[in-house]
């Protein structure tokens, strides 16, 4: 067939059978065109789903790891037998033995409140309550709340063998609280429920073998009368606030409120022994965190002066503290009466001192190490 033939057959195509070849060319190439518009915008909708997750996922990290929080600074730890247990800023929680080294007990990302005492450490995450043996170290569930949305349990761990948990139910507006024991986890009993942002009516102090009773009087949210026995305790006409400060099992510091003074820095000083309750006057500038075990003194941290003092809770007398001259983040403290470890929320050190006493006074403090330093 010479190229006249082929001309000669294409001319006999009808035009017809052109058009719809045509036409058929032309859908395909619209088909091919949509397909590859759709596999665009389903890969691009995947690749946002995959951001949005990443983006999510890094979020509750930075979540969990306080990274949203108002402060990063460092914040005094606790001591127990010995041993100072203490929170690294979106790290964890340490514990620290003196001239030794720091050692992680806890990520920070598997915690949203802790406390520790010579049984063990105590963490909070969600609805449940965990703790850490110091004798074994294995991680062991201790109670979880059904029907909360969060707990949290008491600051200060006692010596009975119980915490307080309290489950916080916010579709309710309410807060539970149950005591339970602190090994085992077992219920003992209910201890009520209150609205939540509501304070008791009455509130008991155990101090060796008094009770004190603080009953608010109505004449502020958060202040009453203190009585022992129905006797008052505060000279007339004046109050104290619903949360004072517990130093051990010898002294309780209850602020006293005079309603006719502006001046908010005397405190009522109530002793174990039932003797030598006294009233004395501490300056604001100071923050007390801690007390001889005998209760005699107090320890307090002032920045403004850069200083560590003991108070006296027989006359309110202070006392610097002196030190080598080798650390100046003096803003907050904890104790046990044998070593002091201070730090500042601009920072994220820690600092370990020995207590040196003078006839059975504190009289200065000498460094042993820090704990964690600022990286």
């Amino acid at each position: 067939m010479n190229a006249y033939d082929i001309c000669e057959a294409l001319g006999g195509i009808r035009d017809e059978f052109v058009e719809d070849a045509h036409a058929e060319i032309k859908t395909n190439e619209k088909l091919r065109r949509s397909h590859h518009t759709q596999r665009g915008i389903i890969a691009a909708a995947a690749l946002a789903a995959c951001f949005c997750l990443i983006l999510t996922g890094a979020l509750h990290v930075l979540y969990r790891l306080d990274y949203f929080a108002a402060s990063c600074g460092a914040s005094p730890g606790t001591v127990a037998d010995g041993v100072y247990y203490y929170s690294v800023p979106h790290d964890g929680v340490y514990r620290y033995e003196p001239g030794g080294d720091s050692e992680k007990l806890l990520g920070k990302y598997f915690y949203d409140s802790w406390n520790v005492d010579g049984y063990g450490l105590y963490y909070a995450r969600g609805r449940s309550l965990y703790v850490i043996p110091h004798e074994s170290g294995r991680t062991e569930k201790l109670y979880t709340a059904d029907g909360a949305d969060k707990i949290g349990f008491s600051p200060e761990l006692d010596g009975e063998g119980t915490v307080t948990v309290t489950e916080y139910d916010k579709k309710e507006g309410a807060r539970r609280f149950v005591l339970i024991d602190k090994k085992t986890g077992q219920v003992i009993r209910s201890l009520g429920e209150r609205p939540m942002g509501e304070t008791p009516d009455k509130k008991e102090f155990t101090l060796g073998e008094r009770t004190l009773t603080l009953t608010l009087d109505g004449t502020s949210p958060a202040s009453g009368t203190l009585t022992e026995n129905g006797v008052s305790l505060l000279p007339e006409g004046q109050r104290t606030y619903i949360y004072p400060r517990e130093f051990g099992d010898n002294i309780i510091l209850f602020p006293v409120i005079d309603p006719g003074s502006s001046e908010n820095d005397r405190y009522y000083v109530a002793r174990a022994d039932g003797t030598g309750d006294n009233i004395i006057t501490i300056d604001g500038k100071y923050l007390t965190e801690g007390a001889t075990d005998d209760g005699e003194y107090l320890f307090a941290a002032s920045s403004s002066e850069n200083e560590i003092v003991s108070i006296s809770t027989r006359t309110g007398e202070v006392t610097p503290l002196p030190t080598d001259g080798s650390h100046e983040d003096f803003c907050d403290l904890a104790t046990d009466g044998v070593h002091l470890y201070t730090c500042a929320p601009w920072s994220e050190t820690q600092t370990c001192w020995r207590i040196v006493y003078k006839d059975g006074a504190p009289a200065s403090l000498e460094l042993v190490g820090m704990p964690h330093a600022e990286k």
